[in-house]
């Protein structure tokens, strides 16, 4: 095979060379799977190594004991025998596959300096075999075979060369149809409104468009406040209309902490103002709901106490009665946690219920301007904060204002208070490499300070993840086709992100959903296909009521690409 390869024609040498070049190229940039692609090009540099040994060092047989060290004496030789230009071109194309391979090896991130590196490492080894064969007899030592090979490494860069280029082309084109000024601005006025970071705002810009996405993304009062000066008299209403309600509901946390206190009901007030005590501004954050966490033992006392401050039951917002939920008059909600949301029913499950268990034991008195009421200390924080932000994310969305809740949080940390307090119990629980990539994106785009902990990731994968944050919106609002491809992403029973194909992921997610919806199934298997029929006909109803639309192409191929981002968080993987 080795001698039909060299008597080819150069030509035609030429043409397969540059073919191979581009198609490997297309090949790494085809493989997603890091794991994989690491492989893949482990075996062609070990292959390619192999075989270069062997051709130079180990087939050949001892004889020859010549040494010229003139450069490109080769082709001065060429002149009499234009077999030499071949020889050249063949010691040229024996380092190819090297120069191919290697520079994929040495980092998982894109790096120009993997070339370099690569170049230096067939020169010297081109160096190391010359010295070989003239040690042991086995050929002639060249210089010129020594700049052949390592013009042959260089020509195999060319094709991670052009994969840096396709990667980062790619990358612009992704932000610049995906991610508009506006949002550039938002997630600046955001940097500068947690962290100081300096912003400059435009002169000229839609103001309009800035706010109304700020809305979608939750974090309108911060907007407005660094903008309010060239913003209409009507914005400056809706955000008086914010800091009322927040004024409200922070009231509400107040009398919720005192008739829960008077009567000796342990409880906890998570997410909401526990998220606001770590912002510089806690009023700037907009508030939702009251989440109030107590044991299912004290559930009904609770309900009844709630109902004595003016609450009213909605309903029982979850299948699974994960809490109920209630209104006022004032506007205000409340939801009424019999356990935390978010945590799988799975074995790895069971260990984050079990860091949960203490967590009436360590709370904190978190004094507000009306009163005070009970949060939890800052690790019960740090988890809820991460199972809250990845059950939403991985189903409907979440806004910019999950990641300014993390943002502030995290930078209150220094590395090692991070480390010490969270490292191990995150790693058992699966959710440390969700935590670093979050921190990641509120380094990058929010201004949060660096953390060493977090480690790295490539750039695109962080782009990704805050388009998808920016698209999505708090809780899907921007987009409500993302509720209809929840059930091609989400394990619901686990609360991970599925392994499993488009169609079986339907399938599972349907049975789930059935389970949960219709609980009289679980009573029997044969009861499973009843509650089939009752899901798919609900679905139904709500297509003809507008309320839902029927899954396309467009829907599944969204769905596919939202979980290949999520796949990257290792969601409860131990």
């Amino acid at each position: 095979m080795i001698h039909h390869i060299y008597c080819m024609p150069l030509q035609r040498l030429s043409i397969i060379s540059v073919v191979i070049i581009i198609c490997y190229t297309f090949i790494n940039l085809g493989l997603n799977n890091k794991i994989w692609k690491s492989v893949f090009n482990s075996v062609v540099f070990v292959v390619s190594l192999s075989v270069l040994i062997y051709i130079t060092v180990l087939r050949r047989s001892e004889g020859n004991h010549q040494i010229d060290l003139t450069p490109f004496y080769t082709f001065v030789l060429a002149q009499q025998k234009p077999e030499m230009y071949r020889s050249f071109f063949m010691n040229t194309l024996l380092f190819v596959p090297l120069g191919l391979s290697m520079p994929y090896c040495l980092s998982k991130k894109p790096n120009k300096r993997n070339m370099f590196i690569t170049i230096g490492f067939a020169c010297v080894l081109s160096a190391v075999i010359e010295f070989l064969q003239y040690y042991y007899h086995l050929g002639r030592c060249e210089t010129d075979d020594v700049i052949a090979n390592t013009l042959g490494a260089a020509v195999g860069t060319l094709s991670y060369l052009l994969y840096i280029c396709i990667l980062k082309n790619r990358k612009e084109n992704l932000m610049n149809s995906k991610f508009n000024d506006n949002q550039k601005l938002l997630m600046n006025l955001c940097a500068k409104s947690l962290f100081d970071k300096e912003t400059i705002v435009p002169d000229e810009f839609d103001g309009k468009k800035l706010l109304e996405e700020s809305k979608r993304q939750t974090v309108f009062p911060i907007a407005y406040s660094l903008i309010k000066d060239k913003c209409d008299v009507n914005e400056g209403r809706t955000f008086s209309q914010i800091i009322a309600k927040n004024i409200r509901v922070e009231y509400a946390h107040n009398e919720i902490h005192r008739v829960l206190s008077d009567n000796n009901i342990p409880y906890v007030i998570f997410k909401g103002v526990a998220s606001a005590s770590y912002y510089k501004e806690p009023m700037l954050r907009m508030m939702g709901d009251v989440d109030v966490l107590v044991c299912p033992e004290n559930i009904a006392k609770a309900d009844k106490l709630l109902k004595s401050i003016g609450f009213i039951t909605t309903d029982d917002v979850d299948g699974d009665n994960m809490h109920i939920g209630y209104k006022r008059k004032d506007g205000v909600t409340c939801e009424l946690h019999r356990r935390v949301n978010g945590v799988p029913q799975s074995e790895v499950g069971d260990t984050v219920n079990k860091y949960l268990s203490n967590i009436f034991d360590s709370v904190q008195e978190y004094e507000t301007a009306n009163g005070s009421c009970v949060v939890p200390d800052k690790f019960h924080h740090g988890l809820i904060l991460l199972l809250h932000t990845a059950s939403h994310l991985t189903h409907e969305g979440v806004g910019l204002r999950h990641l300014c809740d993390w943002a502030v949080f995290v930078n209150s940390f220094s590395d090692d208070e991070f480390i010490s307090l969270f490292e191990k119990p995150l790693n058992e629980m699966g959710l440390w490499r969700f935590a670093q990539l979050l921190t990641l994106c509120c380094v990058k785009y929010l201004g949060c300070d660096a953390k060493a902990w977090a480690g790295e990731a490539d750039d695109e994968l962080l782009d990704r993840i805050i388009i998808d944050i920016l698209n999505g919106g708090n809780f899907g609002h921007k987009d409500p086709e993302r509720y209809s491809q929840i059930k091609y992403i989400s394990d619901r029973k686990e609360g991970t992100v599925g392994k499993r194909n488009p169609v079986l992921q339907l399938f599972s997610s349907i049975n789930a959903k059935t389970k949960i919806e219709f609980g009289f199934v679980n009573k029997s298997k044969l009861l499973l296909p009843i509650g089939w029929l009752f899901t798919v006909c609900k679905y139904l109803y709500m297509v003809i009521m507008g309320k839902r639309s029927l899954d396309g192409i467009s829907t599944i191929n969204s769905a596919n690409s939202r979980k290949n981002i999520y796949n990257e968080f290792h969601l409860f993987e131990k």
